[in-house]
């Protein structure tokens, strides 16, 4: 199981997805609900790919300095350096992703009280 998930963020976008597919079952006629719930499913799994890559290249990066034979000194800033780029990286993730939550929000036939509510919740 992917440790990505235990972060607070990560949980926290889940909820807001997990809250829009329940508004789309609740508001949207037959006609439209599976349809959008296909394309949330597909956002949700294309986040979820590149969020993961994002972890892979950290342990990576991580891997690389701790196996690095060459080491004098304390590799402390390279691993701070490290977890910065990670973090700063996590958040232009986060940011694109609820552009695209929001576009996918503004498109739904559901009533625009609604969608104001989903997209004040979207960007906190």
């Amino acid at each position: 199981k992917p440790f990505h998930r235990n972060n607070d963020e990560f949980k926290a976008l889940m909820q807001i997805v997990q809250t829009i597919s329940g508004v789309i079952r609740h508001f949207s006629g037959p006609l439209y609900s599976n349809r959008y719930l296909r394309e949330l499913d597909q956002i949700w799994e294309d986040f979820q790919r590149a969020w993961q890559r994002l972890e892979d290249n950290l342990v990576r990066g991580m891997r690389n300095i701790f196996h690095n034979e060459s080491f004098i000194y304390d590799p402390y800033d390279e691993v701070q350096e490290l977890n910065d780029a990670h973090q700063h990286h996590l958040e232009e993730l986060l940011n694109d992703y609820r552009q695209v939550l929001a576009e996918f929000i503004k498109g739904l036939n559901i009533p625009p009280s609604v969608k104001m509510k989903l997209l004040r919740l979207l960007n906190g």
